[in-house]
This record gives C-alpha cells, structure tokens and sequence, in this order.
C-alpha cells in the first residue's frame, strides 16, 4: 500500500512539474489569487486563445507589410476589403490554389518571428 502511494505521488509530481512547464511557456504565471494548480490550469485555453489571436494578428500585419514593401501603391484599405467582388468561387479557388505555393514558403519564412516557440 505504502509502495502505490509514493508511487501515486510521485506521478503528481511529474504532472505538476509538466504543468508549471506547460504554464512557463505559454505565459501563464503563478498569482496569489490563482495559485491552485487546478484553477490554473483552467486559465490554459484562455491564454491559448489570446496567442493564436496574436499570432493572426501578426501574421496578416506581416503580409501586408510584405505586399507594401513589394508594391509601393499598394491600396492596403482595398484589400483590407477581401477578395474583388465578381470572382465565382470557382475562380476564387483557383487563387486560392495560385498562391497556395508562395504562401506556404511565406509562412515559414515569417513563422520563427510570429509564432510562439513550440507551437
């Protein structure tokens, strides 16, 4: 019985330590207000949230900072706006398919800035 116990608490242990691991990296810090472990870990899918909303956030800045830098008249509101009004979705999806190439080595270019490390 006494074996199954510390056996028991040292997987606590392990899953509390991964835990505080899992909170170091995405930037969830330890409060007073918050310093249970299970209340805590209910904070998680918030911070996830606002880190993929700031990885968006970051990325469109970045390619439209890309498309200014390459096109110095760019109209950045226009295209703000979305795809031109008149394309038919088949259209649309065969730019979709266009840029499918040069938007994948885009975003491995720009990821290492953009994105958090580890995700």
């Amino acid at each position: 019985m006494r074996g199954q116990l510390q056996s028991e608490s040292d997987d606590h242990d392990a899953l509390r330590t991964a835990i505080e691991l899992v909170f170091d990296d995405i930037g969830v810090a330890p409060t007073a207000e918050t310093s249970s472990l299970a209340v805590r870990v209910t904070q998680i899918p918030d911070r996830a949230r606002a880190l993929a909303r700031k990885a968006l956030y970051n990325s469109v800045h970045r390619a439209f900072a890309i498309a200014r830098s390459h096109y110095i008249n760019i109209d950045l509101p226009v295209i703000n706006e979305g795809f031109t009004p008149g394309y038919t979705d088949t259209e649309l999806d065969e730019i979709e398919k266009e840029a499918a190439s040069p938007m994948q080595d885009l975003a491995e270019k720009a990821g290492e800035e953009i994105l958090p490390k580890g995700v």
